[in-house]
């Protein structure tokens, strides 16, 4: 007899991964363009600073997607008790 194996662990620990990477993306993208739209001139600052605004929003594109697999997993993947 040897302890017994949860089924829903795997899954568990990929949902736990996707969760991870998106909350990540979420802060990283946030931080990278926040401060850019944050002041009264925005639209100059967001011209000059036009490569950390698309890596701002690639990463909440990111986001998304994590997310979806996230939800998409997260619902498809657990065994009903």
């Amino acid at each position: 007899m040897g302890i017994p194996v949860n089924p829903n662990r795997k899954p568990a620990k990929i949902v736990g991964v996707l969760f991870i990477l998106a909350a990540v993306t979420a802060v990283i993208g946030l931080n990278l363009y926040n401060p850019i739209l944050k002041g009264p001139d925005y639209l100059i600052k967001g011209s000059e600073h036009a490569g950390q605004v698309i890596l701002g929003a690639l990463l909440e594109l990111i986001l998304v997607r994590f997310s979806g697999w996230y939800c998409n997993y997260n619902v498809s993947n657990f065994k009903k008790v």
